[in-house]
């Protein structure tokens, strides 16, 4: 699958969850205006104490929303960096140690990552034995 299609196949089914949790009607909890983390009374989209959003989701359709989300828009500065240590590991070496960070994934967050996926992959392709 393209990667643009994806994301706007993932948008456009983000869009439908999210107007669809927009047109259903508010409980009574929502009513009160009162931030759900820290009790302090909200007079906007998000708590000025704490930062936490004022809308809170309850519905099965927001955690497939965010399954969707976090399938169809993984960051873009690994979409640059994996290619780019295959098939250019000497120059991503040296725009990285040249300062031009903020486009890449860091080394450690990467290698974590690779190392979670290694041992994810042995587990489904090692026997038992």
């Amino acid at each position: 699958m393209d990667i643009e299609a994806g994301s706007s196949v993932g948008e456009t089914l983000a869009a439908i969850v999210i107007t669809n949790e927009l047109s259903q009607t508010q409980d009574g909890a929502h009513n009160a205006k009162v931030c759900a983390n820290c009790g302090t009374s909200l007079a906007g989209a998000y708590c000025h104490a704490c930062g936490q959003s004022s809308h809170i989701h309850r519905s099965l359709l927001h955690m497939v929303e965010e399954l969707l989300h976090g399938l169809f828009h993984f960051d873009t500065k690994a979409w640059r960096t994996i290619p780019a240590l295959i098939f250019r590991p000497g120059q991503l070496t040296r725009e990285y140690i040249a300062g031009k960070r903020t486009s890449y994934v860091s080394p450690l967050a990467l290698f974590l990552f690779l190392i979670f996926f290694m041992f994810f992959v042995f587990s489904y392709t090692m026997n038992d034995a």
